[in-house]
């Protein structure tokens, strides 16, 4: 996966997890309570300045972790641009006798003002997860007293993620040598089959490393070594600054574009 290359080969991979997290959580916070679409794009600026300057995560991979969310957020903003009444207006088309469908100046701003909400939201938690490892996540929130429960299911989770896409990937490179994509008709067919096998082979190979997890003593609780991090005062007060400053903005700027 691109995002855990990512967050394993980044500058701040040894950085403290806390520092990360908390300047995270201070643009989340700033992007969901700013009532003007200025600060979330401050917000998702600031976040990949961050990631690209100091975590020096490559701008290509950048580009490629934010394709998809970002592009699901533009086009799921769309609609919320459209009225539906009986009232025509200066952007409006007619749908049949009685109904109409507009854009109204109320409705583009709440477009813009919930597409950017959720874009600053988006960038924080991707420059969360393309500096640090999952195994340094659930460190943090093991000592932030998250349940037990909770971290095992994400742990699970995670693993068997992995395992779907390792299996898919063998499925199809067997298929592949096999001839299996020489066409549009084998394509097709060859893509049928690795959907309709993928879930019985997953299934099987996650049953494999549960069993192999209770063969290592596993109880109620996955127990691994953690890493030891050191808290950089630099590094936490520049992140803190930055958050601060983000959340202020959000607080005292009026709404309004």
């Amino acid at each position: 996966m691109l995002m855990d290359d990512v967050a394993y080969a980044n500058r701040l991979r040894h950085a403290h997890p806390a520092e990360k997290a908390g300047f995270a959580m201070l643009c989340l916070l700033a992007s969901l309570v700013a009532r003007t679409p200025i600060v979330p794009v401050l917000t998702a600026l600031t976040t990949s300045l961050a990631a690209l300057s100091l975590a020096r995560v490559p701008p290509r991979a950048w580009m490629k972790l934010n394709l998809l969310p970002v592009g699901f957020l533009l086009v799921g903003g769309l609609p919320l641009a459209l009225e539906f009444g009986s009232a025509c207006g200066p952007w409006s088309i007619r749908l049949t006798e009685s109904s109409w469908v507009r854009v109204s100046p109320a409705s583009l701003r709440l477009t813009v003002q919930v597409t950017a909400r959720s874009l600053g939201c988006t960038m924080a938690m991707l420059f969360l997860a393309a500096t640090t490892p999952l195994t340094d996540l659930i460190q943090l929130l093991r000592k932030a007293k998250v349940p037990g429960i909770v971290l095992e299911m994400l742990t699970i989770t995670y693993r068997s993620l992995f395992i779907l896409l390792e299996t898919s990937e063998q499925m199809q490179r067997a298929q592949a040598s096999r001839l299996g994509y020489s066409g549009f008709r084998a394509s097709l067919r060859s893509l049928t089959l690795m959907v309709t096998r993928l879930f019985g082979h997953s299934l099987e190979r996650s049953n494999l490393a549960w069993q192999a997890m209770l063969s290592r003593g596993y109880g109620e609780v996955l127990r691994v070594l953690p890493p030891e991090y050191h808290l950089s005062k630099g590094r936490a007060l520049m992140g803190a600054g930055a958050g601060l400053t983000l959340l202020a903005l959000a607080c005292f700027l009026p709404g309004g574009w």
